[in-house]
């Protein structure tokens, strides 16, 4: 089993794959696999052909292993694992302590493949929708949604548990755009709006009374033909008990889990 840092040739085996991981958002183009997710992106190929992916970030100190991805039918050949060892080695090359990622709660077989390589749970995460035709309370005027400058970044993570790098690593891509809820010069919330999903990840406030206003600010951001907006509660259930409050409803049910590098 060979492992590598994807080319553009494997564009069509990523295509082949991507469905495996039951999500409902749309394939990414090929500009978009050229243009960046080649780059952080391993694939598994046995000889045959490319048989698994894995897709990563690599930020300051963390190595977020963002999808992880093996052909059916070829389930329990040790495609998962070797992703995986290059990854973790990949990872601490560049300077990384630790390593995470997050993972369907029901997927029992993934969740213990994981615990091999040391990771363990560290919170959970709850995926919400609103629907479109759901009307949220008009926003109070006095706060706003702005872009978060790149200088305040260290800052904004260190307050709202984000990991370091995170929001550098996020502007660096296409389609998504990093945003603070602010009234005056106090940041209430932070987020990533990606226009693909439509929504935002992280979706983090400093109470849950923000998340209404929160989300009235972000729904302008998502195209027309948008039917829902995403957010998440990453350790929070007071947040996602909120947003359920509000009308949305629970999406996907996710584990975020966190390990040394060894």
């Amino acid at each position: 089993m060979q492992v590598r840092t994807a080319i553009g040739a494997d564009y069509d085996a990523y295509l082949r794959l991507f469905p495996e991981l039951g999500v409902d958002e749309g394939t990414p183009s090929r500009e978009r696999f050229d243009s960046d997710l080649s780059r952080r992106m391993l694939v598994a190929d046995d000889g045959t052909g490319v048989v698994g992916y894995l897709l990563y970030d690599l930020m300051d100190g963390t190595g977020y292993v963002r999808n992880i991805v093996s052909d059916p039918a070829h389930r329990r050949a040790g495609i998962g694992a070797a992703l995986m060892e290059t990854a973790r080695d990949r990872f601490a090359g560049g300077g990384a302590t630790t390593w995470c990622l997050n993972v369907k709660a029901s997927n029992r077989p993934a969740i213990g493949l994981y615990e091999k390589f040391g990771m363990r749970l560290h919170y959970r995460t709850t995926m919400m929708r609103l629907p479109r035709e759901t009307a949220l309370p008009a926003a109070d005027p006095a706060i706003a949604l702005v872009q978060v400058p790149p200088a305040t970044d260290a800052i904004v993570e260190r307050a709202f548990q984000l990991l370091p790098g995170q929001l550098a690593s996020a502007r660096a891509k296409a389609g998504r755009t990093t945003v603070q809820l602010v009234r005056g010069p106090e940041v209430l919330g932070v987020g990533v709006f990606m226009a693909a999903i439509p929504g935002s990840f992280p979706f983090r406030v400093v109470a849950p009374e923000y998340a209404a206003t929160f989300m009235t600010l972000l729904r302008p951001l998502a195209v027309e033909t948008a039917t829902f907006l995403q957010v998440s509660a990453e350790n929070d259930a007071a947040l996602a008990a909120q947003v359920q409050q509000l009308g949305a409803y629970v999406h996907l049910e996710l584990l975020h889990m966190h390990g040394a590098l060894t």
